[in-house]
């Protein structure tokens, strides 16, 4: 018998789920971003493969439905700094704000399973000048 405990090893300071084309269907992947970690993150998770997510019944539970009732973490990419604001912009696209005051823009592609389905383009960095003409 598995104890239903689940271990965070990370300061979760932002989630966000994906936004969904209809209103009635469920997301199935959200994004979090981590603070006050050494190495801070923002990671990509995947719920598809889960039985039940809102049933809390723990007994008689083995390894494998243990594992299915858990997001799957599809990527990871570090940030530095901590995160501050994590939002979507499109459905593809989620932007980070950090502590250090950085706004990062991440590609999320949703059919890559891998550590690369997060791209990540910095927008801003304090100090930079823009001229506008």
């Amino acid at each position: 018998m598995v104890e239903c405990v689940n271990y965070v090893s990370q300061s979760i300071s932002q989630v966000r789920w994906r936004p969904t084309v209809s209103s009635l269907e469920k997301p199935k992947l959200f994004v979090t971003g981590s603070s006050e970690d050494i190495d801070n993150t923002v990671c990509l998770w995947d719920t598809s493969h889960m039985k039940n997510p809102l049933q809390n019944d723990c007994d008689d539970l083995d390894i494998e439905d243990f594992e299915q009732r858990n997001p799957k973490k599809i990527s990871t990419v570090n940030v530095g700094a901590g995160v501050a604001a994590l939002s979507y912009v499109s459905m593809d696209a989620v932007v980070a704000g950090t502590t250090s005051g950085q706004v990062k823009y991440f590609n999320v592609d949703a059919t890559q399973v891998s550590s690369s389905a997060i791209l990540a383009v910095l927008l801003f960095k304090p100090g930079l000048r823009f001229w506008f003409y």
